[in-house]
């Protein structure tokens, strides 16, 4: 996930942890089909939408919602792997099995442990996407994703639904899955580490619904490998092509990009392409176009959702993807999810944070563009509706809007508006229904209605209630019998994927230096074959190493190390990454010139380090710009480039080891918040050079809770510190005691709160801390700890992503045996030690709390 993925999956995770599901389920199995009238429909409020049927989680597979005596048995059957020795194996999915007296009794007597943990174990029922197919014969069947796994309902009778059977998630359970269907076959992705995309041929679940079996297992057919991680999936019935959003990890991530597969073979999906200059892709709509806009008329185009501004493509060239345009909004909090019109005059836009996090949205907010030119697409209406949850995800079918707007339940606008909107034109809401009590008001913004599905024939709809089920819903203006949707898909065409010619390479110079050596392993390397590069010299191909570092050790998750013009990003050869690990380096070989090197394109920055060994340039990951002054120069014989060509910048002092004369040193006492209460999630604060950044000893963060109070012991001289290099920069803030200087972190790593002075000697220096620093360490020796590093004496906790379980039982015993010194045992300078110990008791409540041992949020 991006930063801002991260931070919205933090946001929703800690809602859905804390949830008392059965508390706010409906406890009911089914409900019988009703009329829309006086404003209700079988309980439900509702507006000129009537209700089809229900059918619970618990009766598609998804969760137990029962008493809490049955819940247990429910829990067992549906989850083989808490099942004990007790517990038969299950031969069905029926989840109500008559249990024997002894079963029973066993029951009873563990009901009240179970009760314990019911809102861990009965949270893991709750349902999230829905997709929708239509089998050859006609039969309707709703996809209902779920949290361990993927449902499938028939509901050709819309009355009387019939759930035909389940298919476990290829992973851990996960709040988010996404399902798309193309040739009768469903491609199943979700957050769930190593999930990669179920593959599962359907018509299997069209033979069983015409047999009448229910409540089946399934098998995906094949698991697409290529990528670990999935947001979500876009699918053009059009083109035959498969697009992958928001992906990580595998061979084929894309960085979180926008990843094509080939699926004109459905079973065996196949890599086309991986376009990263859209940032983090969230959702994207992708159609053969055939709007206003001349120029693109017949060609495909993906509409991508990129957190921040909605991104135009054309992808119809597979290996020459072209960026349109790339459009913001005023008030934008997280830009989801979105749909073209039918005739692709205009879109709607959802952003879905908007109205939690922004003072001037309260009530939902649905952003109309005109769309008649891609490469200037304008915001003509800023819709608001009556409610004031949160929208979530909508389509355009019929000239009506669906919209799934979480605890407003389904809401349906009118979609026949002129383009341009201007002042005087109005949205009109044509229908709506609500899913329940359960899920109103702002306690309550992640529940209710997910997702709809609109495309089937017969006009009924299908929607996925998060902490409920599935409702299959018809509109009344659609009266009876079925309705005209949107054509079949014509005969798929492809477009000749012709890359553009390589630029001519450099002529051969016989030199006498020695060949370039292989690249290291560990390091991908893109070929140096790439557009020219202005030179100061000549075009000599100039060898070079380049070692990289990341902090996690999985690799770069997409970003790059670039040489070249942030505009020729999607095209240059002259960039390269660490695919996976800690470390590693590669050889490179360009023309002579000067360099600006970047790195970006991915998610984790704050992970990334990178040196140009021999140069003195090093950096991280950031903004897809270079960094001034961050220059090197090859030179044509292939020379160290001369100090005055690459600025030094500065503070007054650079310091680059430890310090060893106390007199020297000085103690800063830094107070730093956090906002939000969950540490700086990786960034510090520095007290040295931008470049030293990597290397430095002269810097602190925290990792967890509101605040922290440190000192760190700095030589004499003039500072500018700043703080960077994590997510969520501007929750954090820090107060330097004593010397009138403050900020807080932001994105770009450059000094701006001003400076402040340390002078030489003097009370107050930190001579005595140095000391106990040194009993610290001589104690970490006698108790076999693993020796303390200076900065972690000078004041900063050791990250817990560092440490491992071994420490965690180390401190434990530092704990008892600082019980014991401090009771007396040991006196003198040993007793000093402990003076420091919150370092200790700081990583200990990290573990205990689990924060940050994972980044996985799903």
């Amino acid at each position: 996930m991006s930063e801002a993925m991260m931070r919205e999956a933090k946001e929703k995770t800690d809602f859905w942890d804390h949830l008392d599901y059965a508390s706010i389920r409906a406890h009911r199995s089914s409900v019988t089909s009703a009329t829309c009238s006086s404003g209700s429909a079988g309980g439900y409020a509702c507006s000129n939408v009537d209700l089809q049927s229900f059918i619970s989680l618990e009766n598609i597979g998804c969760g137990c919602v029962t008493a809490r005596l049955l819940d247990c048995l429910c829990v067992q059957l549906r989850f083989p792997t808490l099942r004990t020795n007790l517990l038969p194996s299950p031969t069905t999915r029926s989840l109500f099995v008559p249990p024997s007296s002894a079963l029973m009794l066993w029951l009873m007597l563990a009901s009240d442990v179970y009760s314990t943990y019911n809102n861990d174990i009965v949270s893991a029922g709750y349902a999230n996407d829905i997709w929708g197919w239509t089998s050859p014969a006609g039969q309707e069947i709703a996809i209902v994703g779920c949290s361990t796994g993927t449902s499938f309902v028939d509901i050709t009778n819309p009355s009387s639904p019939s759930f035909v059977g389940f298919m476990d998630r290829n992973g851990a359970a996960s709040y988010w899955s996404d399902m798309k269907v193309y040739d009768g076959y469903v491609y199943i992705a979700s957050e769930s580490s190593g999930s990669g995309i179920q593959i599962f041929d359907l018509s299997t679940v069209a033979a069983d619904a015409s047999n009448g079996l229910t409540a089946q297992t399934y098998t995906a057919s094949s698991v697409y490998t290529g990528v670990s991680t999935t947001h979500n999936l876009e699918v053009n019935e059009e083109s035959g092509y498969l697009y992958v959003l928001g992906a990580y990890g595998g061979s084929d991530s894309c960085g979180g990009g926008l990843l094509v597969l080939d699926v004109v073979n459905p079973a065996s999906p196949v890599f086309s392409a991986c376009y990263t200059g859209a940032d983090y892709v969230h959702d994207a709509h992708c159609v053969m176009y055939h709007g206003p806009d001349a120029a693109y008329q017949g060609r495909e185009v993906c509409m991508t959702f990129s957190e921040d501004k909605v991104v135009m493509l054309d992808v119809t060239l597979k290996c020459d993807i072209q960026l349109i345009s790339s459009s913001t909004y005023d008030l934008t909090a997280y830009t989801h999810q979105g749909w073209f019109s039918e005739d692709h005059s205009y879109f709607t836009l959802g952003d879905e944070m908007d109205e939690l996090n922004i003072a001037e949205v309260t009530n939902t907010r649905t952003l109309f563009w005109d769309a008649t030119s891609l490469a200037n697409p304008v915001v003509m209406k800023d819709y608001r509706a009556a409610t004031t949850s949160i929208d979530h995800n909508m389509y355009n079918v019929n000239n009506y809007i669906f919209q799934s707007n979480y605890c407003g339940g389904l809401h349906i606008l009118d979609g026949s508006i002129p383009v341009p909107m201007t002042a005087g034109d109005s949205v009109q809401e044509v229908g709506f229904f609500d899913m329940g009590s359960s899920c109103s008001g702002a306690g309550a913004p992640w529940l209710g209605s997910w997702s709809n599905y609109p495309f089937f024939h017969s006009g009924n709809v299908a929607v996925s209630s998060i902490e409920q089920g599935l409702f299959v819903l018809r509109p009344q203006f659609y009266g009876s019998g079925a309705v005209s949707v949107a054509p079949p898909a014509p005969t798929i065409t492809r477009s000749v994927c012709v890359p553009t010619a390589a630029p001519t390479p450099p002529p051969t110079v016989v030199t006498t230096s020695p060949p370039t050596p292989p690249p290291v392993p560990g390091a991908s390397i893109v070929p140096s074959v790439s557009p020219t590069v202005t030179s100061t010299t000549s075009d000599l191909c100039v060898t070079f190493v380049v070692s990289m570092t990341d902090s996690w050790g999985d690799g770069w998750n997409g970003n790059y190390l670039y040489f070249d013009e942030p505009e020729n990003m999607q095209t240059t050869t002259r960039k390269v990454t660490l695919p996976s690990g800690h470390s590693g380096s590669a050889t490179l070989c360009l023309p002579a010139g000067t360099y600006s090197p970047f790195a970006c394109g991915g998610s984790w920055k704050n992970e990334v380090g990178w040196t140009i060994e021999g140069y003195g340039i090093s950096g991280g990951a950031g903004s897809c710009q270079p960094v001034a002054g961050n220059s090197f120069v090859l030179l044509a014989d292939g020379q160290t480039v001369p100090p005055t060509l690459v600025p030094t910048p500065s503070p007054t002092l650079s310091p680059t080891s430890a310090p060893t004369e106390c007199p020297t040193e000085r103690t800063v006492t830094v107070h730093m918040s956090d906002s939000y209460g969950d540490g700086w999630n990786g960034n510090h604060l520095y007290f040295d050079d931008v470049g030293s950044m990597t290397t430095t000893e002269y810097k602190m963060t925290f990792w967890s809770g509101y605040s922290k109070t440190k000192s760190i012991c700095l030589p004499a001289g003039t500072y500018s510190p700043f703080a960077c290099g994590g997510g969520w920069p501007y929750e954090c803030s820090w107060v330097i005691e004593g010397h009138d200087i403050s900020g807080g972190a932001s994105s770009s790593c450059t000094p701006n709160s001003g400076s402040f002075t340390v002078s030489d000697g003097g009370d107050g220096g930190c001579c005595c801390d140095d000391k106990i620093n040194q009993v610290l360490a001589n104690q970490d020796t006698m108790m076999g700890f693993p020796t303390s590093s200076s900065a972690d004496t000078a004041g900063e906790s050791a990250s817990p992503e560092s440490a491992g379980s071994s420490e965690v039982a180390v401190d434990v015993v530092a704990l008892v045996v600082g019980t014991v010194v401090f009771a007396g045992v040991f006196t003198g300078t040993v007793a000093v030690a402990f003076f420091n110990r919150e370092r200790y008791l700081a990583l200990d409540a990290a573990y205990s709390a689990g924060e940050p041992s994972s980044r996985s949020l799903a």
